[in-house]
């Protein structure tokens, strides 16, 4: 999570890491990633995403889907995914 942190640029934001930790934490719980054809660093930048959205704070969508290494639109449908699997609601 803290080499996530450093490549969005979120040098100062602790609580964002705080918090993407404790959702992969429920994702590793809840979720079955394989199933939906995705790995470890794509299940952390997606609880990335979703722990800058629930603080609101800024973070670039494409930046996010390069370092997934995912198509976007399997980045969306893996986030939406991921997003209603854990109950959150943006």
């Amino acid at each position: 999570m803290k080499s996530l942190q450093l490549k969005f640029g979120l040098f100062d934001q602790l609580e964002v890491v705080r918090r993407a930790q404790e959702l992969l934490r429920l994702c590793n719980l809840h979720f079955d990633a394989p199933s939906f054809g995705m790995g470890e660093i794509c299940k952390s930048v997606l609880c990335f995403e979703l722990a800058c959205g629930e603080l609101q704070i800024s973070l670039h969508r494409q930046n996010a889907v390069y370092i997934s290494s995912m198509s976007e639109k399997a980045y969306v449908r893996s986030l939406t995914a991921m997003r209603n699997t854990l109950g959150l609601r943006l």
